[in-house]
């Protein structure tokens, strides 16, 4: 699975650029769809699809900081599932889904992870089929799409990465409010955390943490770039 991505990559080690298929005209086995996919634009991270070929990422760095957010983010994440039969999460801003893998490796049962970029949610429906991964695990939405009669009103674990515009947008995070039964993981701009932290808290939540980077990870993600802040409910509410 995907997932293996989790380990700490190798440094200064790039994404191997999708021009590097096999010379001798065998074609992995790859979907053709995805093997397409390879041909266009750069992706959001380097995903390993076969033992010799990755996808090229756009951002060279998008390896570390998503490991670096990956490891801050597992111990919360199966804290809150480790109370919960459940183990639901939401992705409010998915992507191509790495994080939605990361939350099934995790333990979590069901993952609904919401995007509004055609181009993003394609993709991440590709690798759910080349991973192997049953849409009842992973359930990949439209950010407004409406979600299907019976579905469960708020999820053990919500996330709000990858989307630093709208960190500390009041709808956006009393929305996330709304479906969180435990914690949300707010990702922001590093100099903007006391002022997403204060909103976070405005739109209900009861605390917000603020977790510290790995030795290993990249400092510039919480000192320069980017922030991690766990919010969590009232329990029991």
């Amino acid at each position: 699975m995907a997932t293996r991505s989790t380990d700490k990559p190798t440094a200064g080690a790039l994404p191997r650029p999708a021009s590097t298929l096999p010379a001798s005209g065998a074609a992995p086995a790859l979907d053709p769809r995805l093997l397409s996919e390879l041909a266009g634009p750069r992706w959001e991270q380097s995903w390993n699809l076969l033992p010799t070929l990755t996808t090229p990422a756009a951002d060279p760095g998008a390896r570390q900081r998503l490991w670096t957010l990956a490891t801050m983010l597992r111990p919360h994440v199966r804290d809150a599932f480790a109370l919960s039969e459940q183990r639901t999460a939401l992705d409010l801003r998915c992507g191509e889904g790495w994080l939605a893998h990361q939350l099934l490796s995790w333990g979590a049962r069901h993952v609904v992870a919401l995007d509004d970029r055609p181009e993003s949610l394609r993709r991440a429906r590709l690798l759910r089929e080349h991973f192997a991964i049953g849409a009842a695990e992973l359930e990949l939405r439209e950010e407004h799409e409406p979600a299907p009669p019976g579905a469960a009103e708020r999820f053990d674990v919500v996330l709000l990465t990858g989307a630093l515009d709208r960190a500390s947008d009041p709808a956006t995070l009393a929305r996330a409010f709304e479906a969180t039964a435990s914690i949300c993981a707010i990702e922001c701009a590093g100099a903007e955390a006391n002022t997403v932290a204060e909103a976070a808290l405005e739109a209900g939540f009861a605390s917000v943490d603020r977790p510290l980077p790995p030795l290993q990870g990249a400092p510039a993600y919480v000192v320069e770039d980017r922030d991690l802040l766990i919010a969590r409910v009232r329990i029991g509410r």
